[in-house]
């Protein structure tokens, strides 16, 4: 993620100001080269950085309540290319798409919101919660649509990607889940 963001001035948490003119030299592209993302956390020299949220965290509420935010989070619009939600259990896992064909490109791609973090709490709260067994977290691209303009841009982020056996993943994605746990609940 280049550095996408300018110094918020008092009072401007949640604003996102984006550059894509600057160096990609932040915490995100550092966490990423490191060997081992599952558990590395760029320290002692926390910068904020893009973070792409799917399913249910991409939910303004959902997020605000995690993070015990006073207001609603900024989240823009996000998708990331190349890759499917599968369900491992009750939870989702971000996993590459595989192409239909050798050599071809994946069309499918992941509807969510991007999200700056910018306290290393929140990072660590986000960790806590998102960071279970066989996951990891990785950096990706993602497109992000522009408040104001509608504009479409590339950005690097970071993301919580699976990082176990694919085959322990049911086909379905999140909203198909809650579909049949809706269709499945008594009724009264």
């Amino acid at each position: 993620m280049g550095q996408i963001l300018e110094t918020p001035a008092a009072g401007e948490d949640d604003e996102l100001a984006w550059d894509s003119t600057t160096p990609e030299s932040d915490s995100a592209s550092i966490a990423a080269r490191d060997s081992d993302t599952r558990t590395h956390i760029p320290d002692p020299t926390f910068e904020p950085f893009l973070l792409f949220l799917y399913d249910a965290l991409s939910l303004p509420m959902m997020l605000k309540h995690i993070l015990d935010l006073p207001d609603d989070p900024v989240l823009l619009p996000a998708s990331l290319p190349g890759y499917v939600i599968r369900m491992h259990g009750i939870d989702s896992a971000l996993v590459p798409d595989e192409p239909l064909s050798e050599g071809a490109e994946s069309q499918r791609t992941v509807g969510g919101a991007a999200y700056l973090v910018r306290r290393r709490e929140h990072r660590d709260i986000l960790v806590a919660h998102e960071m279970k067994e066989n996951y990891r977290i990785g950096e990706v691209r993602i497109r992000v649509t522009l408040e104001g303009s509608g504009e479409e841009v590339e950005r690097r982020a970071m993301a919580f990607l699976w990082d176990g056996d694919v085959k322990e993943l049911a086909e379905e994605d999140f909203d198909s889940l809650l579909g049949r746990i809706v269709r499945e609940l008594p009724k009264h």
